[in-house]
């Protein structure tokens, strides 16, 4: 039987070695967290919602009126009338609802914007970009009363 002296202790490790393992698996988990982050879906409210600016309202109805007295004026067709309207409500619900509205698909703002918006805007499609200018001149008082409500009704 060998000798107490003869038999020898476990090795000695350095702890340097159990430094840097757990700092590979520390650079590991971190390179994950780090792909997942910069990959996720951003969320859709990522812009902060900018303050109304006072007299808004007051600034796009005056707006809306200066269409009507261009179409009335003979200085711009009913058509371009439903354009300029659009352009003018999109505008508004950028300025008091944060939605962009204004580079925004008809889908788009189905999702994220008031119904009353989205039918309206929806309603101007038709007489906006077709080529009857009758149907459009026909239509041109009952969308621009439309316009006003939205624009004196959203709160």
């Amino acid at each position: 039987m060998a000798a107490a002296a003869d038999l020898l202790g476990p090795a000695d490790y350095s702890d340097t070695w159990a430094v840097l393992a757990i700092a590979g698996v520390v650079v590991v988990v971190a390179y994950y967290v780090a792909v997942l982050w910069w990959t996720r879906t951003p969320t859709q409210h990522t812009r902060p919602r900018p303050a109304p600016s006072r007299g808004a309202r007051r600034r796009h109805l005056r707006e809306l009126g200066a269409v009507e007295r261009r179409v009335r004026a003979g200085q711009i067709s009913a058509r371009q009338g439903h354009q300029e309207i659009s352009a003018t409500v999109r505008g508004f619900a950028e300025t008091m609802g944060g939605v962009p509205a204004s580079t925004m698909t008809l889908s788009a703002l189905r999702r994220t914007a008031p119904s009353t918006l989205t039918d309206l805007v929806e309603s101007l499609y038709e007489p906006a970009f077709a080529g009857d200018e009758t149907e459009a001149a026909e239509r041109f008082d009952p969308t621009l009363d439309r316009a006003r409500q939205v624009v004196t009704s959203w709160s």
